[in-house]
Parts: C-alpha cells; sequence; structure tokens
C-alpha cells in the first residue's frame, strides 16, 4: 500500500498545469474499501490567505506548520463512492458546495423559523406542529424562488433569502389566510408587492468569488421560476 504524497501531488499539477484530478484509493489498510478522491488544485490567492490564518492559529499554540500540511493546504480533496455516471469531476465540488448551502438553510429553519422550539404537548399535536410549519417553509420557499426568478430575469439583480425570509415571516402571519383564500388573484398580488418590496429591501450583496444557493443549483440544474428541477445542466 502506498501512502499519497500532497507534495509530489501539487508538483506535478503545477508542472502540467492541471487543476483536477481523480485517483481511484482506499480508506483501509487491507484494501477493501475502495473509493473515488477528486482532487483540486487551489488558486495562489486561495491558498497564501489559508497558510496566513493557518499560521496565526499555529502561533497561538506554539507550533509550527509542517510541510505536509503546507502542500496539503494547496489542495482541496473530496472522497465520494458515487458512481461516474452518478457524480462526476467537474460537478462534484459545486455539488458539496450545495451541501453546505442545505445545511445554512436549516440553520434558518431553526434561528427565523424557530422549528426547534417545541412546547411539550401531546403526539398528535406535535405532529400537526411539524407538519403545518413545514408547508408553511415550503410555501415561504415557492415564493422566494418566484421572487428571485423574477428580479434575475427582469432586473439582472438577485435575491437575499435570509432578508426576504425575515420579511416573508412577519407577511405571513398578518396576509396568509386572505392569500390562501382569496384565489390566484390575490396570491398573483402578493407576489408583485412582494417582488416590489424586494426590489427596495431585500437586494442580496455580491461577495468577491462567492456564490449562494440559487448559483450553485442554477450552475448544477436547470430550474423552472419556482425553483423546480427541469432537469441536470451539462
Amino acid at each position: 500500500m502506498v501512502e499519497l504524497d500532497f507534495s509530489e501531488i501539487v508538483q506535478s499539477m503545477e508542472k502540467f498545469q492541471v487543476d483536477k484530478i481523480e485517483e481511484k484509493v482506499f480508506l483501509d489498510k487491507l484494501m477493501t474499501l475502495e473509493v473515488r478522491l477528486f482532487i483540486y488544485l487551489l488558486p495562489l490567492d486561495v491558498y497564501r490567505e489559508r497558510i496566513r490564518k493557518a499560521n496565526l492559529n499555529a502561533k497561538k499554540k506554539g507550533r509550527q506548520l509542517s510541510k505536509e500540511f503546507k502542500a496539503r493546504a494547496r489542495l482541496n480533496l473530496f472522497i465520494t463512492s458515487a458512481s461516474e455516471d452518478v457524480l462526476d469531476i467537474e460537478t462534484a465540488w459545486k455539488a458539496y458546495t450545495l451541501r453546505w448551502q442545505i445545511e445554512l438553510g436549516f440553520k434558518v429553519w431553526k434561528s427565523l423559523w424557530k422549528i426547534d422550539k417545541v412546547k411539550k404537548v401531546k403526539k398528535e399535536r406535535l405532529e400537526c406542529y411539524i407538519w403545518s410549519k413545514l408547508f408553511i417553509i415550503v410555501l415561504s420557499l415557492r415564493v422566494l424562488w418566484i421572487t428571485h426568478g423574477l428580479m434575475c430575469s427582469r432586473f439582472g439583480c438577485s435575491l437575499s433569502f435570509y432578508k426576504a425570509t425575515k420579511t416573508l415571516i412577519s407577511s405571513f402571519r398578518n396576509n396568509l389566510k386572505e392569500v390562501l383564500i382569496g384565489g390566484t388573484s390575490s396570491a398573483v398580488q402578493f407576489i408583485m408587492d412582494f417582488l416590489d418590496l424586494s426590489l427596495r429591501r431585500h437586494l442580496r450583496e455580491k461577495k468577491k468569488g462567492g456564490n449562494n444557493a440559487p448559483e450553485i443549483l442554477f450552475n448544477i440544474f436547470r430550474l423552472r421560476c419556482d425553483g423546480e428541477v427541469v432537469s441536470i445542466a451539462l
């Protein structure tokens, strides 16, 4: 069994000007668990920032960075047991980033929707509470995706899902009953009013080099304006 030499991998990728490679590796010494390893060579500015932060942390602990750590810090590594027809090296990084965005989404559910705040009640009441909360969350996501789609296509800007969610929570509390009972015309009017409000108060600030969940989704999947997946983008 041969262990990976990250210094050698970095030198080889730089020499042949390759920014990503795939290897078949084993996770155990008995060589029974084979997985696919995706190796991405990071840009120098990203690497230098990683090393800068790592050096600061090491100094606080009275340590020094090893050569192996410095070499590994130049790379992003992902392992998967998925087959090539399910996940390829071109989309693996995006898929992982999307996974992190999903985790952030659940954190928003906790911080804004308070789904973890539950009183001690009977089983039936608890189930009713959870399902109703999830119904409202899914409904709000539909509104957010439609609003985001309209903002992108008609005005060339993006929606801040976090800012918009905070407003939606109070809007649903006051207007949900009227929107549901009022039918299509009432729902359309609610969307248009929310779009107008979002153009003034819910614009997403673009971070340099950063992606948010909508951008990642549109890069991996083809979506309708309401966020429904149509197909996987090639």
